[in-house]
């Protein structure tokens, strides 16, 4: 129960701009994202964003950081319904501009408040 709690805060935070991105994500810190600097969170929360709220399931969309190198891709694998809110299975790829590579898939669901908040697998079947 206490690893989830501090999922959903970290994913109601993952949209806040005025927390510096590289701290709420410190649990990440051995990933791709670890060196991923401010300009690479900026780019990673707008597509992270745009893709849970417009893109449909099995588009991948790419980003790319040009000024740092770092880069990544996001694919909603499945879409369903849970609760009565909209729920996405979503694959994410990030890669550092020095060769790290990190490959996840989370499980977010729409908040009443519009926000997207990680579900694990223990509490949701689709």
């Amino acid at each position: 129960m206490h690893r989830l709690v501090l999922l959903v805060s970290v994913i109601l935070l993952l949209f806040a701009a005025t927390i510096p991105a590289h701290g709420m994500w410190a649990w990440m810190r051995d990933a791709a994202v670890a060196e991923f600097e401010d300009s690479d969170w900026d780019i990673l929360k707008a597509e992270a964003k745009r893709v849970l709220d417009d893109v449909e399931s099995g588009v991948r969309v790419d980003w790319r950081n040009e000024e740092t190198g770092n880069s990544g891709a996001f694919k909603v694998l499945m879409t369903f319904t849970h609760e009565g809110m909209t729920c996405r299975q979503l694959a994410v790829l990030n890669l550092s501009r020095n060769g790290v590579r990190g490959v996840a898939n989370y499980t977010l669901c729409r908040q009443p408040d519009g926000q997207w908040a990680f579900v694990s697998g223990s509490e949701i079947e689709p």
